[in-house]
C-alpha cells in the first residue's frame, strides 16, 4: 500500500514488508513499532477510521491472506495506527 502526495506526486510512505527494497524507496517504507506486527498481505478495501492530526491516521484494511483453514480462505481485517511523520506502524 503507497501513499501519494497527489499536489506533487511524491510517494509519502509505503506499507510492505521490507524484502528486496532498494533506494528511493527504502526510506519510504513504514517501521513496525511496539508489538510484535503481522504484515497484511494482500490488502484491500483501505479505510482511514479517523485522522489524530495532519499526518497521523488509523487505517482499517482487510487481508486475504494465502493462507486456508480446513480449505477456506483465511479473511483478516487490520486496524494501524500511522504515524508517518517517523515513518512508524503499530
Amino acid at each position: 500500500m503507497v501513499k501519494v502526495d497527489f499536489a506533487t506526486g511524491k510517494i509519502r510512505w509505503i506499507l510492505c514488508t521490507h524484502d528486496h527494497w532498494q533506494e528511493p524507496f527504502r526510506p519510504l517504507l513504514l517501521e513496525p513499532a511496539g508489538k510484535p506486527f503481522e504484515w497484511p498481505w494482500r490488502q484491500h478495501a483501505p479505510a482511514v477510521d479517523y485522522e489524530i492530526d495532519q499526518e497521523a491516521m488509523e487505517l482499517i484494511l482487510e487481508d486475504t491472506d494465502d493462507q486456508s483453514y480446513q480449505g477456506y480462505r483465511v479473511y483478516r481485517f487490520h486496524r494501524m495506527s500511522l504515524y508517518p511523520p517517523n515513518l512508524q506502524i503499530q
